[in-house]
């Protein structure tokens, strides 16, 4: 794995609508979810049929959706959740919030935490995790900074501070044990070696909006940027790829007219790009091929995405909203197929924001 620079070369609308623009509706089964909040952060939890998911009452629930229902529900954080993680060395959940924490959960304990990382100043706005080291956690926050910390002693082993990179996301590349992206509301995308924080790795140009969301492979880093209403020439609401052997960017596509909040890659050479005008994108293809194969409307901003685990035999995709809500998909040569919907209960106006939420965490 070496060195980060590889030299090897109301529950939302029950209808979708397909690249061709005709309506279809969508099935799948419905059941109450663990949010009464906007669900503001999801991702696969190791196990089959399973997803870890947060919202903005600092809530996070892991839901076996293959049953229809939440089988853990941790309550600790007193802020909103702006992040969720699982790894295979730990049998529960991470989250990172706006309480300037994160967090570690592990099942059956419902009380409490049984770590709490604490450090960063303000809001923990990104978090990723290692899935080939044990134990190893980065969180990256508005105060600047980026943190590498070891989840068995709770220590911060490394930190790096730069000034007015106010971090927006963050991806470990998959299969290594030391690299990581990070975009920065200073229209910059950095690459970390947590083995040595002093600086990145490399720092690359280019955005004209800042990137709100990133999902990185081996070699690839896909982003998805903030922007103003209908994107598209200098607008932002795009994504770009990156090639970190080259450390440049490749490609550069839009098909939202709003920021696109969440990014997922696929198996099978397919992407997953969503925004807050509640669309979700299906792409297939590789390089300059790449295309919308299929797009849903989900009615509700969306707020995160997430790949499925990879042994999954149905689902590949869950998706997270603003009205609470979370969706499992299926993600084929024939599109997106809803699998189910956890519908939020009770949702509250005063913290769903219908018309308010920008796509940005605060």
């Amino acid at each position: 794995m070496g060195n980060c620079a590889s030299s090897r070369a109301g529950p939302a609308s029950r209808y979708g609508s397909s690249a061709s623009g005709k309506a279809t509706a969508i099935p799948g089964a419905v059941f109450p979810g663990p949010h009464k909040e906007m669900a503001t952060a999801v991702c696969a939890s190791g196990q089959t049929g399973e997803w870890i998911s947060g919202d903005d009452a600092g809530a996070v629930a892991l839901v076996d959706w293959a049953r229809g229902g939440a089988t853990e529900h941790w309550a600790g954080h007193p802020k909103s959740v702006t992040g969720v993680a699982a790894a295979a060395w730990l049998d529960g959940a991470i989250s990172a919030s706006r309480d300037t924490t994160v967090r570690i959960w592990r099942r059956g304990t419902l009380l409490a935490p049984t770590a709490t990382l604490v450090g960063h100043d303000l809001t923990v706005s990104a978090l990723a995790v290692s899935a080939t080291q044990a134990g190893r956690i980065f969180s990256g926050s508005r105060d600047s900074t980026v943190r590498l910390w070891d989840a068995t002693t709770s220590a911060c082993l490394s930190k790096s501070y730069i000034s007015r990179n106010v971090v927006t996301c963050a991806a470990w590349v998959k299969g290594d044990s030391s690299c990581v992206w990070q975009g920065s509301e200073d229209l910059r995308l950095r690459l970390w070696d947590v083995r040595a924080m002093v600086k990145p790795t490399a720092t690359l140009e280019g955005y004209t909006c800042f990137p709100l969301c990133i999902a990185a492979s081996e070699h690839t880093c896909v982003t998805g940027s903030n922007g103003f209403s209908g994107g598209g020439k200098g607008g932002g609401c795009e994504l770009r790829v990156w090639d970190r052997r080259a450390l440049r960017q490749n490609a550069l596509f839009t098909a939202h007219t709003t920021a696109v909040t969440a990014v997922a890659l696929l198996p099978g050479a397919q992407m997953a790009s969503a925004s807050r005008d509640g669309t979700l994108n299906l792409w297939q293809g590789a390089a300059s091929g790449v295309r919308v194969l299929d797009t849903a409307s989900l009615g509700s901003a969306v707020t995160s995405l997430s790949p499925a685990n990879e042994d999954e035999s149905k689902a590949r995709l869950y998706a997270a909203t603003e009205d609470g809500a979370i969706r499992a998909f299926s993600a084929g040569a024939s599109g997106l197929r809803r699998l189910c919907l956890a519908e939020a209960s009770a949702l509250e106006e005063t913290h769903g924001r219908p018309q308010g939420w920008s796509g940005e965490r605060p």
